[in-house]
């Protein structure tokens, strides 16, 4: 599991798996997250595909927070 954080207080997490071919992606850097296999492309905010030869999105996996914890329902 990959968490961000887009902005001060906003969380989003997703499967770290790479659709195309099932690397690992790295944390993201600049807002973009990217698979070092085969140079898939995602943005932080969401998952969605940029470039790359990954023909979708990364998984999102829903989370919350709870005072000072992130929570996986």
């Amino acid at each position: 599991m990959l968490i961000t954080q887009p902005e001060p207080g906003k969380f989003r997490a997703f499967d770290a798996t790479c659709p195309h071919r099932g690397a690992t992606v790295s944390p993201p850097r600049a807002g973009v997250i990217t698979c070092a296999a085969h140079n898939s492309r995602f943005r932080e905010t969401d998952g969605a595909r940029v470039s790359g030869p990954a023909t979708s999105r990364l998984t999102r996996i829903s989370v919350s927070v709870q005072g000072d914890t992130i929570v996986i329902p």
